[in-house]
């Protein structure tokens, strides 16, 4: 007969498992999923003090401390997941301020029922993404809500760095002439997630671009450029990001649709989606500002590191009371790259159906309050854009001089077909040039 062996508690169960209420009442259950999940997986000496804290070395220099709470829908998508994308962006936030990232949290808030097995694999992933980067994880929590209270899993982590002390780097500090960079092609994270939730397939595969960017900071760093600012353009996009630096520092921005870098199968899915990819959040990529005499030198130390291989001049910061982000089109135009309103992930861009008007003579119909944006371009003693976003019903005119007969026009022939759609744009673009208002 077989004895059983002393203070003997059976696995937990990683194929077939499901986490329970249990397993966040702070009782045995608990105990062994932090030790048998948590703890084997991040495997480190301030995690194995098993206290409520990690005691941590000290640390010489200005600290930098950032959190980041992390849901996504799917959990599991292409080029990445929520545990190494919870760890690349916190690393991020910190690495933003001109800090090197030393330590991380992390606390987990998981639905009853969720698989043990994706559990796991979410956790495997953190480990990994942390080690990479060379920053452990020496902290954390766990809590269990009840079945349909929860979404799965939710993810909060917070960041501890250290800056350098010769460096200073705010969104405040942009100045009219700075240059402005971007490391790589944009959409890509949201893109990724956004065509596996919707079972959207492509002939190129698209590939979040999540990644931890901290070694590329120091190699910016230690080229010696005047960096003003530096900020990853996560949530809403590149637009909603120059637009909270642009309000931080009291300046205009004029950026140059030629040089932002998308790749062509998340073009092709942002237009089959009605987006626009600069709204589009991305989790590997970085928007510096720096003094325009040493623009030339920073763009080559970034086009040399793995992670910025396709990095660009796209603008320029300029004297604006407004505060406005302005861009140049391919078609040679004007366009405002107003804040996100809405949500992007559900295909209701709708900052550009307001259009500020009183640049440069510029002068816009917007037609529709949602989604792809159509441009054309008139001559009609001054330049004019004219927008046909898809499925607007609402029209908004802005009247200015000579050219209000001509817009009361596209007006009234745009309430008539009550409805825009990509069909129609052709047809909408054709009669207004007709008329005499387009080119």
């Amino acid at each position: 007969m077989n004895r059983v062996k002393p203070n003997y508690s059976r696995p937990l169960d990683f194929k077939q498992g499901r986490v329970e209420l249990s397993h966040g009442s702070g009782g045995r259950a608990m105990a062994q999923l932090i030790a048998e999940l948590f703890t084997a997986g991040f495997d480190n000496a301030y995690l194995a003090q098993g206290n409520d804290g990690a005691l941590l070395p000290q640390i010489t220099g200005r600290l930098v401390m950032s959190c980041d709470g992390h849901v996504v829908s799917p959990l599991f998508f292409a080029g990445g997941d929520i545990g190494c994308l919870s760890v690349h962006g916190t690393i991020n936030d910190v690495a933003m301020m001109g800090a090197r990232p030393l330590y991380l949290a992390a606390s987990f808030i998981l639905e009853e029922g969720f698989p043990l097995a994706d559990l796991k694999r979410i956790v495997t992933s953190m480990a990994n993404a942390a080690r990479i980067a060379g920053v452990p994880i020496v902290a954390g929590d766990t809590k269990v809500v009840e079945q349909g209270k929860g979404d799965g899993v939710f993810i909060t982590t917070t960041g501890v760095g250290v800056a350098r002390e010769d460096i200073t780097l705010s969104g405040d500090l942009a100045q009219p002439g700075d240059t402005i960079l971007l490391s790589g092609t944009i959409g890509d994270h949201g893109m990724a997630v956004l065509s596996q939730r919707e079972n959207l397939t492509f002939d190129a595969p698209i590939v979040s671009d999540t990644a931890a960017l901290h070694g590329l900071v120091a190699a910016m760093l230690d080229s010696g450029v005047k960096l003003r600012v530096l900020r990853d353009p996560t949530r809403g996009g590149l637009a909603t990001t120059l637009n909270e630096i642009a309000k931080q520092s009291g300046v205009g921005m004029m950026l140059h649709e030629s040089a932002i870098a998308v790749n062509q199968p998340v073009e092709a899915a942002c237009e089959f989606l009605g987006l626009d990819p600069l709204y589009v959040a991305n989790e590997g990529k970085l928007v510096a500002i720096c003094a325009p005499e040493d623009a030339g030198r920073l763009l080559e130390v970034m086009l040399a590191h793995p992670l910025a291989r396709e990095a660009a001049i796209i603008g320029e910061v300029t004297e604006d009371a407004h505060g406005f982000v302005q861009m140049t089109t391919k078609l040679g135009g004007r366009r405002i790259v107003d804040w996100l309103a809405g949500s992007s992930c559900r295909g209701c861009v709708e900052a550009t159906s307001k259009i500020q008007l009183g640049m440069n003579g510029h002068v816009c119909v917007a037609v529709g309050a949602g989604l792809t944006k159509f441009h054309y371009h008139a001559r009609i003693g001054g330049q004019c854009a004219v927008l046909v976003e898809d499925q607007g019903i609402d029209v908004h005119l802005f009247e200015h001089g000579q050219f209000a007969d001509h817009f009361r026009h596209a007006q009234q022939y745009v309430l008539q077909r009550r409805h825009i759609g990509r069909s129609h744009v052709a047809e909408c673009a054709q009669h207004l040039g007709d008329a005499g208002i387009l080119d």
